[in-house]
């Protein structure tokens, strides 16, 4: 009886210790998956800050911007396409993985685009930082019944 007890307690320990390591694992890999192209050490310019945008386009998200090196991005299919790219707009290509080129440059990230469509060159934008906001609480009050007559 003794022996059953004992089991069940290295059986118990040993089932949390699995679980709290699989909690930790998985805790990690979810971070991994955060949707932020941020490195640590980057900024984020928000459209307050004055990234020439008025009147509601896809520029008023935030992008990445470094000691004043921004961020810009362009789908491609090879690595060839992706240093092309660099070469006529004179910017550098910082990556190229999984079709999503990344480059910096240190010029007006909004010229460097509209060079870009002024010559009909591949088209880059923004590396744009997308975030969630909280869900404000609290509903109003609507009511979904008909009123009779």
């Amino acid at each position: 009886m003794k022996k059953n007890m004992i089991w069940m307690i290295i059986g118990g320990v040993l089932l949390a210790v699995l679980i709290v390591f699989l909690v930790l694992i998985l805790g990690r890999e979810k971070k991994g998956m955060e949707l932020t192209p941020m490195e640590a050490g980057s900024d984020v310019i928000l459209p307050s800050e004055g990234n020439g945008s008025e009147n509601g386009s896809s520029d008023d998200l935030g992008y990445v911007s470094n000691n004043g090196v921004t961020e810009l991005i362009a789908t491609v299919e090879t690595q060839e396409e992706a240093d092309n790219i660099a070469a006529l707009y004179g910017i550098t290509l910082k990556s190229f993985r999984l079709g999503v080129a990344v480059y910096e440059t240190t010029e007006d990230p909004h010229e460097v685009i509209k060079r870009g469509e002024e010559n009909g060159w591949p088209l880059i934008s923004l590396n744009h930082v997308y975030t969630i906001s909280p869900i404000e609480q609290g509903f109003d009050e609507v009511s979904t019944i008909p009123e009779s007559k």
